[in-house]
């Protein structure tokens, strides 16, 4: 599962700011879905780019929305700081 997480200035990551948001992954167990059996201990996405550094949060913004596979890659949609959407890709070739 990914999911967005706006970081804790007291339990969060040291090295990003209060309020900032990011992406994170979990993965549930198959057959119990209320299991939770690994969770990643840092964001895989998070504000590096100053158009992700405005708007309501000016610590950062990259909020997941949507993951699809196209021709072999995969693209994740996100949104930047309540102005634009971007988008990363993965290519499984390209490790």
């Amino acid at each position: 599962m990914l999911y967005n997480a706006g970081n804790s200035g007291q339990y969060g990551d040291p090295q990003l700011p209060a309020r900032v948001y990011t992406g994170g992954q979990a993965l549930y167990d198959l057959h119990n879905p209320l299991k939770l059996l690994a969770r990643s201990d840092t964001p895989f996405l998070k504000p590096t780019e100053a158009y992700e550094r405005t708007g309501q949060y000016t610590e950062g913004t990259t909020f997941v929305e949507g993951l699809v596979p196209f021709n072999g890659r995969w693209y994740l949609y996100y949104g930047t700081a309540d102005s634009r959407v971007g988008v990363a890709v993965w290519d499984p070739k390209q490790r």
